[in-house]
């Protein structure tokens, strides 16, 4: 947090538009707000976090049943991973090659039929086609693994932000899907604060500002916030336009949900 005694009062007072933030709301809120719902319809085999927990982003915060899917991608993986059948297909071909070579040396001579060149022409062009069978055959188990693998990845319910459960919803046993939010998660680092100031304001502030905001009591101190947003249109019934700040907020001590008020700094 920085200290508000870094920047005097005297430089807060003499900013012009301190005399118009008697009348502005401010409030702070959490960057962003996100309910994690289930991309793929299923029961809940495990729900991961309480609320008040802290989750990171790309955690799992909750797993829909997959035994299934989890036996089935076992299975093609083993099979991708495994390179027997084109070493068989190969040793194959290996042998027909071989033996097409001695034919035709015996042909050459005199020693072998046409008939038995045809023979072995036509074994060395099947396993060919039979080793790029089992090639492309791996090709697609590695495929095949790929797409159980990312099934079973739409089967975990993840957080796309760090920040700390607000919500709840659903447990282990029950259905998630795309339209029942399983938990909500809050962003808190960095905070947004919305603040509404009139009119004549608007020509005395500007993206990049910074401003000391105040969180109200019990929560109290002050912390050093940037302007980030200046809406481009004023409401016409409230004659008030809206300003957005980001609010570090490193060490999460401010939660969201708080009035302030606001100081702008030169």
């Amino acid at each position: 947090m920085i200290a508000a005694a870094a920047i005097s009062p005297a430089s807060a007072r003499a900013h012009p538009a301190n005399n118009f933030v008697s009348r502005a709301s401010c409030l702070i809120d959490a960057q962003s707000v996100n309910k994690l719902t289930s991309a793929t319809p299923g029961t809940l085999s495990k729900v991961e976090i309480l609320r008040g927990d802290h989750v990171g982003a790309g955690q799992v915060i909750a797993r829909l049943e997959s035994d299934v899917e989890q036996t089935m991608y076992e299975a093609a993986r083993l099979k991708a991973e495994s390179d027997a059948i084109i070493h068989a297909r190969e040793a194959d071909k290996d042998n027909a090659d071989k033996k097409l070579q001695r034919v035709k040396q015996l042909q050459t001579n005199n020693y072998a039929t046409l008939a038995s060149l045809e023979d072995a022409t036509k074994e060395a062009i099947v396993a060919k086609y039979a080793l790029e069978a089992a090639r492309l055959d791996k090709d697609l188990a590695i495929a095949e693994a790929a797409r159980l693998k990312a099934i079973i990845e739409r089967r975990l319910i993840r957080s796309p932000v760090d920040g700390v459960v607000t919500r709840v919803d659903l447990h282990a046993g029950e259905f998630a899907d795309a339209t029942n939010p399983v938990a909500t998660v809050a962003q808190i680092r960095p905070l947004m604060v919305e603040v509404y100031l009139p009119v004549d304001a608007y020509p005395l502030v500007s993206i990049g500002m910074q401003a000391r905001i105040k969180p109200q009591e019990p929560i109290g101190g002050s912390e050093m916030a940037e302007v980030v947003t200046k809406d481009p249109q004023i409401d016409s019934a409230s004659g008030m336009f809206q300003l957005s700040l980001r609010l570090p907020n490193k060490d999460e001590a401010i939660p969201a949900g708080l009035r302030c008020t606001i100081e702008f700094l030169d």
